[in-house]
């Protein structure tokens, strides 16, 4: 973590580029699973940069990341568990380890789409991130990103410097609910980092 936290703050200021978080009152003692939209590259920058042992200590990626020579090896250094899209077991065995991770205080990130959107706006929430904090009995802490697809228009390489910034907004509470609620906390959740967002947007 620590030498990703330092590649990515280098490339945030070889970029020009700008962190800004703010919302971290609403955090929860103990673990919470941290559910976000992500837009452009410099977005996952600014996570990466910012939010390693600060605000979080574990979080989830796409499988195919695993791809990418010795991304898999760092992938679990870095405590990062890695879900295999279309694999249901597959899944459920990195929803309880990350469920131990949790149980044990740790705080985890999880993304709401399940990919970089490349898109102004929050796409449909997936359950991953809902399942995980029912399962787990920890609180679901939405977390807005915005400003990557205005630096780095998906598909371009024309960065421009700028800032992003991450808000965290109140946590929603698990307690009573079952994998039956998955669904419908995971759309609460979609609203809440779509208010942040849009929060954040009318303040540009």
């Amino acid at each position: 973590q620590a030498v990703v936290r330092k590649r990515a703050q280098r490339a945030l200021r070889l970029g020009g580029l700008d962190v800004q978080v703010d919302g971290d009152e609403h955090l929860p003692d103990g673990g919470y699973v941290a559910v976000y939209n992500e837009t452009s590259w410099p977005d996952a920058l600014a996570f990466n940069a910012t939010l390693w042992g600060a605000y979080l200590d574990r979080g989830a990626g796409a499988a195919e990341f695993g791809k990418i020579p010795f991304m898999k090896a760092a992938s679990g250094l870095a405590g990062v568990a890695l879900v295999p899209r279309g694999d249901r077991a597959g899944v459920d065995r990195v929803l309880e380890d990350l469920s131990a991770s949790l149980r044990a205080g740790e705080r985890v990130a999880f993304g709401g789409e399940g990919r970089m959107s490349g898109k102004d706006g929050v796409l449909r929430f997936k359950q991953g991130a809902a399942l995980l904090a029912i399962r787990a009995g920890r609180p679901l802490v939405p977390m807005a990103m915005r400003g990557g697809h205005l630096l780095l228009p998906w598909g371009t390489l024309n960065l421009s410097p700028g800032t992003v910034r991450i808000r965290f907004g109140p946590p929603l509470p698990v307690t009573g609910l079952t994998d039956d609620d998955a669904r419908e906390l995971a759309d609460q959740a979609q609203a809440a980092v779509t208010e942040l967002y849009e929060r954040l947007a009318a303040e540009d």
